[in-house]
């Protein structure tokens, strides 16, 4: 590892402020706790390209040890802490890194890893007083690895050059967002998923404050966006849903929220219009993945038809191809294909392996069509199509016509393997409180609303949804119950 002497140093580590609970966190403060843990990281000289496992819970700490982290020239791996033994001991495997950054109530968490690796205290490291020393960063070269939710498969870990984090920051709080340095923004999860990402390097670009909660749990969220004064939130259908429904009769629950962006499962125009007449809000809609964010983003919600997920973002290319990979006529289905700076290098493989890098084309699995208007609509993922008698059946269209039941909260439709039809359509329901379904009422409720081939032939009732720990729907873990 490369680094410089004091007399070409580069600025003080730019840090947002943060508020975590009732303690304020300055942003000169955060930048000096930043710039520690950089200076005992670089004092361990590990070699360029080592990568760096960031193991903490959502904290002002693992704030500064991210963006402590990215100026030392090597590669950090931030790791969701909710996640199983197992499935953090195939990340561990699989990024061989040589040390964990970690904080008191996750260390244990580290008792399974080769000898070998460091295990970094965080509270340690910011009492070390290591001498103060920079890194060459280098624009195009890995910075970080971020794992994929394992939504519909195995968590992959796609890897980031530093020049792709600072442009997210300014693309999402100048273009987008629309963020000053008098907005205060919810951080409702570690730092271990784009979104996090997004919303450290958004906060941290225009100077604002960012709200740190230890639990994405929607009354926890409630709680925060009332004490802080939250004025913009980023977060999925599902807990949206919840906000609302919890925070139902209350008037103007959050008189500071202006902008509230949702992401991970489709947006219907009946809740974004219930959340801007409950919160008096501008509903913004986005379509990314870790591989891609953003793909798409629709600035009002009001602006596009029903079920849009907006326009491309600036800086993204979109092609909608059929399975030959060839262009399909506008307004027909295919899938979608992003090319622009907004595309991650790659899926991480081992060092110096580019056998898994997308260079700047990243086909996204999902399948979609674009109007006239430039609006690209998501119906589905290619792996999820369910093929029944000859049909192709989309699960999120039937899930967004099963959820205009008065009696479903959350609902998910998989495809069953059948010997007759290939597969047929089968709906995990979750009943809203105080509603007794069965399955033959669904079903015949469906035969009016559905075309034949898209009504389920199975329903099974569920308490919850299994939530990947970025509030996605695991379809994986449903499909177990087939």
């Amino acid at each position: 590892m490369s680094v410089q002497d004091l007399s070409a140093c580069p600025p003080q580590i730019r840090c947002p402020s943060v508020i975590e609970g009732e303690t304020r966190v300055s942003s000169s403060d955060l930048s000096w706790r930043a710039a520690a843990i950089r200076n005992a990281i670089l004092a361990r000289g590990y070699q360029s390209g080592a990568r760096i496992v960031l193991l903490a819970s959502n904290c002002a700490n693992a704030v500064a040890a991210l963006l402590g982290g990215l100026e030392t020239g090597l590669i950090i791996v931030p790791v969701n802490t909710a996640l199983p033994d197992p499935e953090k001991k195939r990340i561990f495997e699989d990024a061989l890194p040589v040390a964990i950054l970690t904080d008191k109530q996750n260390v244990r968490e580290t008792g399974g890893v080769d000898a070998t690796v460091d295990i970094l205290s965080l509270d340690d490291l910011l009492k070390e007083d290591a001498p103060e020393a920079f890194a060459e960063i280098k624009p195009e070269v890995p910075a970080l690895v971020l794992y994929t939710s394992g939504s519909t498969g195995n968590p992959k870990g796609v890897v980031f050059p530093r020049s792709y984090l600072d442009g997210n920051g300014k693309q999402f709080g100048e273009e987008l967002f629309g963020l000053n340095e008098t907005d205060v923004i919810l951080l409702p999860m570690e730092v271990s998923s784009i979104i996090s990402i997004t919303l450290v390097t958004a906060t941290r670009h225009v100077g604002a404050t960012l709200v740190i909660t230890r639990s994405h749990r929607p009354d926890a969220i409630i709680e925060t966006l009332q004490r802080a004064k939250v004025t913009m939130m980023m977060t999925v259908t599902t807990v949206a849903e919840f906000v609302l429904k919890m925070t139902e009769g209350m008037d103007d629950p959050f008189p500071d929220l202006r902008i509230m962006t949702i992401g991970g499962n489709y947006v219907s125009a009946a809740l974004s219009d219930r959340l801007a007449e409950a919160f008096g809000v501008r509903i913004d809609v986005i379509y990314a993945s870790t591989e891609v964010a953003p793909t798409t983003y629709l600035i009002d919600r009001k602006s596009a038809p029903d079920g849009a997920a907006g326009p491309a973002a600036p800086g993204v290319d979109i092609e909608i191809v059929d399975p030959d990979g060839q262009p399909v006529p506008q307004g027909e289905p295919g899938e979608l294909v992003v090319s622009g700076p907004r595309v991650a290098i790659g899926y991480w493989t081992g060092e110096n392996d580019d056998s898994m890098h997308f260079n700047g084309r990243f086909a996204t699995g999902d399948l979609g069509y674009r109007d006239e208007a430039g609006n690209y609509f998501i119906i589905g993922r290619s792996k999820e199509v369910i093929k029944t008698g000859g049909l192709s059946v989309y699960p999120p269209e039937v899930e967004k016509v099963l959820s205009q039941h008065p009696g479903i909260h959350c609902v998910a439709v998989l495809g069953k393997p059948n010997a007759t039809l290939g597969e047929v359509v089968v709906a995990f329901v979750v009943p809203k409180k105080g509603h007794t379904l069965t399955s033959v009422e669904l079903i015949a409720w469906s035969k009016k609303n559905l075309a034949s081939g898209k009504c389920p032939r199975g329903i099974k009732f569920v308490e919850t949804l299994p939530q990947t720990t970025t509030g996605k729907v695991a379809k994986n873990e449903l499909r177990k119950q087939l």
